[in-house]
């Protein structure tokens, strides 16, 4: 399902979305986009050279240093097992520190040649904020991509259960999608397919660079609430010319995960932390995490 620019004044899109929640702002300080850039300039050494006119190559390098996250559980973590486990989240780099968000793992892709536009990963958290729950949605793909907003990912949501998708939430440049120029910001803007309405309570989190999307959203703007918590969902992703589908669909309970999410690390270079998680037991209640 791929979109057009918009005008946000029939979208019903308003000209300033919320800012990211406190830890993705935490997240966003490591970052910081670190770039040099100049001219070399290679001068004739004859006057007869290239008729004495010099050469300027430019050049752009932008240094991406990263952490190395590992993350290890017991194999028999699970709802008919063991319901309570630790997360053993482990950071291999030397020199940057890393953080683990923890998502439950719903879809997963194969069309690796895609590169950027190829789905590898997609899962879903949720948390209380102070403006309700937030249901946030991760994707990964095969390869980074150099800026999201040139590409558009989507999830199809289904939260009645007929089966078929009632919101459509994606990515999309925030100022090509309201008034057709880039503005170099992703917003995770959701169409509401039964009034075609768009809406969207945050930006997304897609750094430069990167090959992992967050797209938050209020559950209660989906539909989804305490007595109707359950979705399932679909992905897909284009960027004009390539596509990718996986169909699923996974199921999601936006307020008792069937594995603890939102629990998030930061991990020091060289370092490990341990993250208790919880499998829902089978009669539907949840254990207290302690700590």
């Amino acid at each position: 399902m791929f979109h057009r620019p918009w005008d946000f004044r029939r979208a019903g899109l308003p000209p300033c979305l919320s800012a990211w929640p406190s830890q993705w702002r935490r997240a966003a300080t490591r970052l910081r986009f670190r770039d040099v850039s100049g001219l070399i300039t290679l001068a004739p050494a004859t006057s007869g050279d290239n008729a004495g006119v010099p050469l300027n190559i430019p050049y752009y390098f932008v240094p991406r240093a990263r952490s190395k996250i590992n993350s290890t559980i017991g194999s028999d973590f699970g709802p008919f097992r063991n319901t309570s486990t630790t997360a053993q989240v482990t950071n291999l780099s030397s020199s940057i520190t890393g953080t683990a968000d923890f998502y439950e793992w719903g879809l997963s892709g194969s069309n690796s040649s895609l590169g950027s536009v190829g789905l590898r990963a997609v899962g879903a958290k949720s948390y209380a904020s102070g403006s309700g729950q937030v249901l946030v949605f991760a994707i990964n793909t095969f390869k980074a991509w150099s800026y999201a907003g040139t590409k558009e990912f989507d999830i199809l949501l289904d939260v009645n259960g007929d089966g078929q998708p009632d919101y459509d939430v994606f990515s999309y440049d925030y100022g090509l999608f309201t008034t057709g120029a880039y503005s170099g910001q992703v917003a995770a803007i959701v169409h509401n397919l039964a009034t075609n309405k768009y809406f969207a309570d945050y930006f997304a989190s897609a750094p430069d660079d990167g090959s992992t999307v967050l797209l938050p959203v209020l559950a209660a703007s989906v539909g989804l609430t305490s007595g109707n918590p359950r979705c399932s969902y679909s992905a897909e992703s284009f960027d004009g010319s390539d596509t990718d589908t996986i169909a699923g669909p996974a199921r999601f309970n936006a307020f008792t995960n069937s594995i603890s999410t939102a629990a998030f690390a930061s991990v020091a270079p060289n370092s490990s932390a341990g993250v208790p998680l919880l499998s829902t037991l089978p009669n539907g209640r949840t254990p207290r995490l302690s700590g």
